[in-house]
Parts: C-alpha cells; sequence; structure tokens
C-alpha cells in the first residue's frame, strides 16, 4: 500500500507548518494548501526540503467553494488520495465588534466557517469511497473563552450547581 496521503489548509503558518511535519514524520505524504496572497511559499518549501522533508503545495482560497474543489482534485491528480484533511486555515480581524466591517466579517466567516465546510465536502467522497478517512477541524481556544478586540461568539458558562 502506498503512502497515507494527507492536507493541511493553512499549511504555511505556524501551527499548520508543525502539524505538516508531524504528519510527515508519521510517514504521510503531505500537502499544505497556502493563500493567494502568500509570497513566501517558495522559501517556505525551499526551508523543509534542506531539512529533507518534501512537501506539496496547493494554492487554494478556501473560503471559495470552486477553488477548493480545484485544489482537491489537484491533489488527487498528484497523490490520487486523500486520507486524512486537516482544516486548519484561520483568518482573524483584531477589532472590536463596533469597529469591525461587515467585508472583515464576512472574510473571517469565509475561511474559518466556509472553508472547512467547502474542503471536507470535496474530500469527503473520496473518503468513503476508500472505507478509511479523518477529518480534523482546528478552531482557536479564543471561539470558546474570548480576547480583548476579537469579535467572538462566546457560549455562556454554565452556572455551579452544588
Amino acid at each position: 500500500m502506498s503512502k497515507r496521503v494527507a492536507l493541511v489548509t493553512g499549511g504555511m503558518g505556524g501551527l499548520g507548518t508543525a502539524l505538516c511535519r508531524r504528519l510527515h514524520l508519521d510517514g504521510f505524504t503531505v500537502a499544505a494548501t497556502f493563500s493567494p496572497s502568500n509570497h513566501y511559499r517558495c522559501e517556505w518549501l525551499a526551508s523543509h526540503r534542506r531539512d529533507g522533508m518534501e512537501f506539496i503545495a496547493l494554492e487554494a482560497d478556501v473560503a471559495d467553494f470552486e477553488c477548493a474543489g480545484r485544489a482537491v482534485q489537484r491533489l488527487l491528480g498528484h497523490a490520487g488520495r486523500i486520507n486524512v484533511l486537516v482544516n486548519n486555515a484561520g483568518l482573524a480581524r483584531d477589532r472590536s465588534m463596533c469597529r469591525m466591517g461587515l467585508d472583515d466579517w464576512h472574510a473571517v466567516m469565509g475561511v474559518n466557517l466556509d472553508g472547512a465546510f467547502n474542503m471536507a465536502r470535496h474530500t469527503i467522497e473520496t473518503m468513503v469511497a476508500q472505507r478509511w478517512g479523518r477529518i480534523v477541524n482546528i478552531g482557536s481556544v479564543n471561539g470558546q473563552q474570548g480576547a480583548l478586540n476579537l469579535a467572538t461568539l462566546v457560549p455562556p458558562r454554565p452556572a455551579c450547581t452544588a
């Protein structure tokens, strides 16, 4: 059997890089997506190549359903399968709700929520056909506890009962 293939969205960021490296060390063929505005992908790939790690780089705007689908199809064409999807891509617009514009809101929701759906939707059928697959969704701790100047929906803490 050939190596399992992992796809990490936002794979060239801080956490994404750590995920890519760990999956590579665990024996996966690893593909990392990067946003169209990423201008350091060549340096990122070269630095890992010097460490003996080869990664597949896929440009993808995960917030765009069709673009996400094209990235998945490129990986399937190259590697033949996707066994693990890690939805790690995330976007923050650090400002209070009263200063956040609608465009910023849509950008954050597009990457953080729509992106996870878009990528999962395009990979799930392949995983079902293979009869094996994993989808891991990464979220920020700020989604649970909030942070200053982040427009975040924070669930209420349950009341203590004694």
